[in-house]
């Protein structure tokens, strides 16, 4: 539950950083996007901007990035929704996947929801008929909760009711008179002292363990190994950046330009192509004509997620250390990428940028060559 801890946290500082990204106004970037209350929207539904509001009716699944993104409305299909706060008022027939920095959900979501931020909170009006996995540094648990419970993070709190197990680790949990588990507790604590529940709110086994780590000798917090392979990546990195940049500097500069001008497509391209490309990979590997595309897929995909660390660092070179009067491309991006590499070695802050590179790197190496495979046809003769 740790990793998941990490790996969605890091999620919400991709999002804190592409209001950071987002620049002067002048990328293009769409400000509020709005699906009117009298309106039905069939099929998938995509969206980004400052501000994305779900108010009408969605008959597919939704996929929405922006500062924040509300669904006061019906969506009849999946939600998957990433930036600063989300919100469900509305209605979501299926699964909900949800980071951010402010999770919160008044509604009611027919299956299971999956949610990582700052704070994520189901108020006593919400009603998740599935599970719930959450990770954040402040849990809260009211309404109703069909089933199982997992959670890892700083503190949390159950006040409604869940219909299964409830599994915890983390810094401490409470439940308070009036909510109910049908099932067992078990929580990992640091300290056993950090659990307070309250009699009768629990129908199963309660059970507190401690998790306390062996200290051993670290480099700046890390163990050796750990310390000496960050060195290594970097330096991975930057050689091959500037192969890169040798070989093909305009692509370079343009998929740091992509990100930076369009902030809030990057992520949501970087959202969609982390989750739906293993799923195409392995749906091709299924059939006996599709295993050699499905290989090489996946091989193509890990090694966009490899190189997806870089493209940040070229975003970072390109704002922080190239101003556009200078060309100094390969300068800029070594020194971009060193930036960004020490900042991985600040404690909690270092995983959140892996995941920005992750998710803006993989979006916006997506959004170039969406943009070229656009040109190419619009430059190809027309057959006779």
């Amino acid at each position: 539950m740790k990793a998941a801890l990490l790996c969605m946290l890091l999620v919400l500082f991709a999002s804190l950083l592409l209001v950071g990204c987002a620049g002067d106004g002048k990328s293009g970037v769409v400000k509020r996007v709005v699906l009117p209350a009298d309106e039905v929207h069939e099929g998938w539904y995509f969206a980004s901007g400052d501000q994305v509001m779900i108010l009408g009716t969605v008959n597919g699944d939704v996929y929405a990035a922006g500062g924040m993104v509300q669904v006061d409305g019906t969506v009849n299909g999946d939600l998957i929704a990433a930036g600063g706060s989300v919100i469900i008022n509305g209605r979501v027939s299926d699964d909900v996947r949800a980071a951010g920095g402010n999770i919160e959900c008044s509604g009611t979501i027919g299956k299971n929801l999956t949610a990582a931020g700052g704070n994520v909170r189901l108020s006593k009006t919400s009603e998740v008929g599935g599970g719930v996995l959450a990770a954040g540094g402040d849990l809260r648990i009211g309404g109703v909760v069909g089933h199982h419970v997992v959670m890892t993070g700083g503190e949390a709190q159950i006040s409604g009711n869940v219909g299964g197990d409830v599994k915890f680790a983390g810094g401490g949990i409470s439940t308070i008179h009036g909510a109910r588990v049908s099932g067992e507790l078990h929580a990992t604590l640091e300290n056993a002292d950090r659990a307070q529940i309250a009699p009768g709110t629990v129908d199963g086994t309660v059970e507190i363990t401690t998790d306390k780590r062996e200290v051993r000798g670290t480099i700046l917090g890390f163990s050796p190994m750990h310390f000496w392979f960050k060195i290594i990546w970097a330096l991975s990195l930057i050689v091959s950046a500037i192969v890169l940049i040798l070989l093909c500097p305009v692509a370079v500069g343009d998929a740091g330009s992509a990100v930076w001008q369009h902030p809030w497509w990057s992520l949501l391209w970087g959202f969609v192509g982390i989750i739906a490309t293993p799923i195409v990979a392995v749906a091709l590997c299924a059939t006996l004509i599709g295993i050699p595309l499905g290989v090489f897929l996946l091989t193509l995909y890990f090694w966009s997620l490899y190189l997806s660390q870089m493209v940040l660092g070229i975003v970072v070179g390109q704002k922080v250390f190239m101003p556009p009067s200078t060309g100094r491309l390969m300068l800029a991006v070594i020194a971009g990428i060193v930036l960004v590499q020490v900042l991985t070695f600040v404690p909690y802050l270092g995983p959140l940028v892996i995941i920005a590179g992750l998710l803006l790197g993989l979006g916006g190496t997506i959004e170039v060559m969406r943009r070229r495979l656009g040109s190419a046809e619009r430059m190809s003769p027309p057959l006779a």
